[in-house]
């Protein structure tokens, strides 16, 4: 998975992510919803969004442009 796009409303509980699934296939998901099975959408910052899955914290960055 691949952090593609943040709208943060600079509060953690609410927002949007958009995550490209496996270089193939877009996901847009706001906080609580799932983006693949088994994986939800727990917190969005302004430069990173955390995922769970079965109980398991994912941090997925913004790529920084060089």
């Amino acid at each position: 998975m691949i952090l593609a796009g943040i709208v943060s409303s600079g509060n953690a509980k609410r927002g949007l992510a958009i995550i490209l699934i496996e270089g193939r296939k877009t996901v847009t998901a706001r906080v609580g919803q799932e983006v693949v099975p088994d994986v939800i959408l727990s917190r969005v910052a302004s430069d990173y969004v955390e995922l769970t899955r079965r109980g398991q914290i994912i941090n997925l960055r913004l790529a920084t442009k060089k």
